[in-house]
């Protein structure tokens, strides 16, 4: 019978405390924020995908999250969370500006304003949650373990050579 190994999570225990306790401060109290196993894309430090009108939201961290420091973590876990309190901006322009494609000069123009809005959105974000971030814990992450030597064999200091001192 084979053996299956357990495939190591992808958030770790730490994160999932420190997530839940920013939500907090940040009042998303009533927010299901749920941690994804799976990483989000390479070209980004996390993502996070907000459900319409459910209180719930989808967050991903990078691969390589564990390896920044807690000043960028502390960051992007705000503004990951920011999503939260700023997406019915987004939702409610898609809201109004759909019905109104034939109107406005049809869907190109109406998914331009959507990106730009979006695209704002994501901005106003940034700048708050640099504002912002300052004013809030670190993340405990766990101390990084030092890479032990190997025992080898120890070099021996070579000895001066005197030189015979000769008599005359």
């Amino acid at each position: 019978m084979p053996v299956s190994k357990r495939k190591k999570k992808h958030i770790e225990a730490w994160m999932l405390r420190y997530v839940n306790s920013m939500k907090k401060m940040l009042h998303l109290s009533d927010w299901t924020i749920v941690m994804q196993n799976e990483p989000c894309s390479s070209d980004c430090l996390a993502e996070t995908d907000v459900i319409t009108g459910q209180h719930l939201a989808k967050m991903y961290l990078s691969k390589t999250y564990t390896k920044d420091n807690p000043e960028n973590l502390r960051a992007t876990i705000i503004h990951e969370l920011l999503h939260c309190h700023l997406s019915p901006i987004s939702e409610l322009s898609v809201e109004i500006l759909k019905p109104l494609a034939d109107e406005l000069g049809g869907s190109r123009v109406i998914k331009s304003a959507i990106n730009g809005i979006e695209y704002e959105t994501e901005r106003s974000i940034d700048g708050i949650s640099e504002a912002i971030a300052p004013y809030f814990p670190l993340p405990n992450m766990p101390k990084k373990k030092k890479a032990k030597k190997k025992p080898g064999r120890k070099k021996m200091a070579k000895k001066p050579v005197k030189k015979p001192i000769k008599k005359k």
